[in-house]
């Protein structure tokens, strides 16, 4: 047999198993998976060679019967035998050991993930921030590892460029919980240390979180005075520091999120911000959601 009508063989072999077989294989399902494994082709040529068209080049033919004959041999446990021409059964092989790097298994209730905003120049303006933070209806979640700028924001800026929006927001009922790294935890001291390897300034910013705590304090005992609907607390966690969200009604179908991961050789004021809307993509809103919350579980409040 000539290596063109070994090729088309297997097509046509392994063309009618998938068709008939339980795993229901659309031509659409097949051409995502040939391009999975390296032999792209486009769904009108697979179309062309399923059928049996003999006008179809021989190393299109040779794509498409390799990326078959490892879709059978992966997935159904079946292996091309060129003596006999078939498909033969793999001994001791069954269709639950799938090569998951090649073929993840799939999950009838993953998602796409849509409309990911991402900001590479990292941390959102103080304006960006008061407008993502004016959506809150029950509850702000500010988890960081100092919060230095975040009470800056208090302090040292305009009241109506920050502290305003945020006022408004206690107004109304909605509460603000602040999250840092606790200053007297090992793993606190062992993230600056590690950090100032490569940027000596970080064990200062570590030695001045005490005062920075005490700023915040300051900056919510004189917001309680104005005995506000919403409530504005400060809790300190102490597992290792991994992140910065933001995190508007995380509980609520409405729920979304500003995320920065602690990026190692990046100044964090540079760490590009990813921004998850719940309602657009809720499995991945729930990951980042569930890894706050046990972050969340480590802290105690502190005012």
């Amino acid at each position: 047999m000539s290596l063109k009508k070994k090729h088309q063989n297997i097509i046509n072999l392994a063309g009618k198993y998938l068709r008939e077989t339980h795993k229901n294989y659309s031509q659409v399902t097949l051409v995502e998976k040939l391009e999975l494994i390296g032999n792209k082709v486009a769904e009108s040529t697979l179309s062309k060679a399923l059928s049996n068209n003999h006008h179809i080049g021989p190393i299109a033919l040779e794509t498409i019967a390799e990326g078959l004959e490892t879709i059978m041999q992966y997935e159904l446990c079946l292996k091309y035998n060129t003596e006999t021409e078939t498909f033969e059964k793999i001994p001791n092989c069954t269709e639950e050991e799938v090569n998951e790097e090649l073929f993840p298994k799939e999950n009838k209730g993953q998602e796409s993930i849509v409309d990911i905003k991402a900001y590479p120049d990292g941390r959102r303006s103080i304006t960006k921030k008061a407008q993502f933070m004016s959506a809150a209806q029950e509850e702000v979640i500010e988890l960081g590892l100092r919060l230095r700028n975040f009470t800056y924001y208090f302090t040292d800026r305009n009241t109506k460029q920050y502290k305003s929006h945020i006022v408004k927001l206690l107004n109304k009922g909605v509460n603000l919980k602040c999250y840092t790294a606790d200053f007297e935890e090992a793993n606190t001291k062992i993230y600056f240390e590690d950090r100032a390897k490569f940027d000596k300034r970080e064990l200062k910013k570590f030695n001045r979180m005490s005062e920075v705590v005490e700023e915040l304090e300051e900056v919510i005992k004189e917001l309680r005075e104005q005995k506000l609907e919403g409530n504005m607390t400060l809790h300190t966690y102490t597992c290792l520091p991994h992140m910065h969200c933001l995190i508007i009604d995380g509980d609520s179908p409405e729920g979304k999120m500003l995320v920065s991961h602690y990026m190692y050789g990046i100044k964090r004021s540079e760490i590009p911000v990813i921004e998850i809307s719940k309602k657009e993509n809720p499995d991945l809103f729930s990951k980042y959601w569930q890894s706050a919350q046990q972050i969340i579980s480590t802290s105690s409040q502190k005012f």
